[in-house]
């Protein structure tokens, strides 16, 4: 199976339903070797927290969440050896620094990005970097 970073965009869609959550709890089921930056979880508590404030989900629902969250089977990156290649890829396509950190460690990992982001996945793939992001949706090889 494939070696994957997956981002916030996807792994909030494995508990919270949205538009791809399908194909995203599909990456959960399929055996791939998926890793992402510590960042993950401070963006899916984000997340959390805003549906909170919404009214959409209670407190006790978003701890529920986030401790089942932690307890899949995600191999979790430091992001401290990231940083500065992670602001130079976010200078240099215009994108921030949250969403650069998770093509940063793909490319540290020689793995590819699985986003639901579609304005960064859509920047990215106009890049020289295109080959190293995947949009949700994409059959993985």
């Amino acid at each position: 199976m494939s070696r994957l970073v997956v981002d916030a965009s996807v792994a909030v869609k494995w508990f919270l339903p949205e538009a791809h959550s399908g194909v995203a709890c599909a990456l959960l089921r399929q055996g791939h070797d998926l890793i992402a930056p510590e960042l993950i979880y401070a963006e899916l508590g984000s997340a959390l927290l805003k549906r909170v404030r919404k009214g959409e989900i209670g407190e006790g629902v978003a701890d529920k969440i986030f401790t089942l969250a932690r307890g899949l089977k995600l191999d979790i990156h430091p992001i401290s050896p990231l940083l500065e290649a992670t602001l130079r890829l976010g200078a240099a396509h215009k994108q921030t620094f949250y969403d650069s950190l998770y093509l940063a460690l793909a490319l540290a990992q020689d793995a590819r990005l699985v986003t639901a982001d579609r304005p960064f996945f859509d920047a990215i793939r106009a890049s020289g970097l295109g080959p190293h992001v995947l949009w949700v949706e994409e059959e993985i090889r």
